[in-house]
């Protein structure tokens, strides 16, 4: 994530395996429920975060 020119990184707490993360989707692979519950808790994530960009752009 940038902010204001300056790059932020993050974890969300979650570990995967390098087998099971797919770089290009930016999400874990498969349909196993882990697979479904990581990738679940990463769009809501990014959900929140484009609605705090859109008030940001807004306010």
């Amino acid at each position: 994530m940038t902010i204001n020119g300056k790059r932020i990184e993050f974890s969300i707490g979650r570990n995967v395996t390098a087998a099971k993360w797919s770089a290009e989707a930016g999400k874990m692979k498969g349909q196993s429920e882990e697979a479904c519950s990581v990738n679940k808790h990463l769009d809501i994530l990014r959900a929140k975060i484009i609605d705090i960009q859109m008030e940001c752009i807004h306010a």
